[in-house]
């Protein structure tokens, strides 16, 4: 009987600990003072940053998340003039990866106009949220 009291309760302590991880995933999270611009002027020439931001995807070949968030993103930034959208393959740049702690693909981060990094989404976005995320940057540069 203890033995089995003792394995629902690491049972139920396992499950806790994965809703509450799988309820973060794909929410805006700002960046504290972490600035990673070094890294991402890198990786994306200012030709390629939009007038007033970027949204930069880091994507890997084999991942279908990727391609509904390129879709719907792409879309998206259509819709603010000024706003642009920049695919990266992560296996590619893994250096860059590592330092910017992209865990999993995809990984989109919120870039101002001077490219610096405001914020990150983690796995499959909303599109009410990207949408929030995009607007709360323009807001901020007027």
């Amino acid at each position: 009987m203890n033995r089995s009291v003792s394995i629902l309760i690491v049972v139920c302590a396992v499950l806790a600990i994965g809703f509450s991880l799988q309820r973060n995933r794909g929410g805006f999270k700002k960046l504290s003072l972490n600035n990673f611009h070094n890294e991402f002027s890198k990786l994306i020439s200012k030709e390629k940053l939009g007038e007033v931001g970027t949204l930069v995807q880091f994507s890997t070949a084999f991942c279908s998340s990727c391609r509904a968030n390129k879709l719907m993103l792409n879309e998206l930034v259509k819709n603010y003039p000024g706003m642009k959208f920049q695919e990266l393959d992560a296996e590619s740049n893994l250096d860059s990866v590592n330092k910017l702690k992209v865990l999993s693909t995809p990984t989109v981060f919120l870039l101002s106009k001077s490219g610096k990094s405001i914020g990150r989404f983690s796995g499959p976005i909303k599109r009410d949220q990207a949408k929030l995320a995009i607007e709360s940057l323009i807001q901020n540069t007027q």
